[in-house]
Order: structure tokens, then sequence, then C-alpha cells
């Protein structure tokens, strides 16, 4: 977590906005892991609101659907998720325009990946014989939930996108890979774009 001494004022020509907004290789934006720029400051913040929402929606549907509260979200864990997520952005803003640098295929899908990675989301112990209960395998895996969760909010994925044939077993693959595998970041980006894709394309038949 950086400290307000390792936030850089970006505003070096008098505008008085950030550099990088207009420019998109600013040189003031540090490389160095906890060091952040005022761009980067704010977009951390607004990323954690963003996956406090998503968390927000997902407790919604366990209490609901499945009856269940016995979690809650580590929110510390959360703020260095998005500080990795932006320490992983650090050389492609600097080398890429600014609609290149971050779309939302490419924040949807490492957002989810560290989400599956870190697991923000802690539970509380079962207890036997409840242990055996039908809600405990959907239970365990609520952080593989919140990733997939994760990735359709960031790619704003209208409902109509899950009636789509063969959704169903996308969808449960990647509940799999996020739970037992470790995807590279850039085929998941890839995976994203095709699932905005199949969006797009289901909305204009």
């Amino acid at each position: 977590m950086s400290d307000g001494s390792s936030i850089l004022k970006c505003d070096q020509d008098g505008r008085g906005s950030c550099d990088y907004q207009v420019k998109a290789q600013c040189e003031a934006m540090p490389l160095v892991f906890g060091s952040y720029c005022g761009y980067e400051t704010a977009f951390i913040q607004k990323r954690q609101d963003d996956l406090i929402y998503v968390f927000t929606k997902l407790q919604e549907f366990y209490r609901k659907e499945l009856h269940y509260d016995g979690f809650w979200l580590n929110h510390t864990v959360l703020y260095e998720i998005c500080c990795i997520y932006a320490n992983d952005l650090k050389p492609i803003r600097q080398f890429h325009a600014i609609e290149g640098g971050c779309d939302r295929a490419r924040r949807a899908a490492l957002l989810s990946r560290l989400i599956a990675a870190r697991r923000p989301i802690q539970i509380h112990e079962f207890k036997i014989p409840s242990a055996a209960s039908s809600n405990r395998k959907k239970v365990l895996g609520i952080n593989e939930h919140y990733a997939l969760h994760a990735l359709m909010h960031f790619l704003v994925l209208p409902p109509s996108t899950f009636k789509v044939e063969g959704m169903a077993k996308v969808i449960s693959d990647l509940r799999l890979i996020f739970n037992f595998r470790d995807p590279q970041p850039e085929a998941l980006v890839c995976i994203a774009r095709l699932l905005k894709c199949v969006s797009q394309v289901h909305a204009g038949t």
C-alpha cells in the first residue's frame, strides 16, 4: 500500500490535469511497484470500488438462492489485487496508446485472474454434518464465482449472452480454469475478447 509521499504529481506542464490523459507515454508514471502517480491512485480506487460492487451482487445471490451468509470480503487482499493490477499495467500504459493499454477485455481478464489467485473472499468452516450439504461445493467455489462475475461485469455482457447455445459449458470451463489452473494473462484476454464478440453478434441477430 502506498502512502502519500509515494504519489507523484503528474501535472508537470501546468495544464491542471494529469499529463497521461493527453500524452500516452507519461514520463512521470513510475515503473516501480508501490509507487503510483495520481492517475494510478485514482484508478486503483475505482477498480476496488467496482469489485466491492460485484461482491455485493454475489453476496445477494448467495443469501437469496443458497441461504448462506457465512463469508466476507477481505478488503486488504482486495486492495492488494488492485495494486498488482496497476503494477501489471505499468509497462503497457507506458508504451501503448491509452486505448491499447487497457480496454475492457484486458481489465476483465487481469482482475478476474488475480481474484482467482488471491482469493479475497473468506468463508467460515463447515461443521459436520453440514459439510456434506448440497451447497458445500458451491460455497467452496465462491472465489471462482467471484472471478467469473468480475469478468462478466467489466465486459458489460447483457443477460442475453448467457442464453447463447454452448455458453453454459464455456462458463463451466472458466470456473474450472479459475479453480484448478493458472491461465496465461494474454490467453484470458483473448477469451474475454471472444466473449464480448459473441455478445455483440448475438445482440445483432
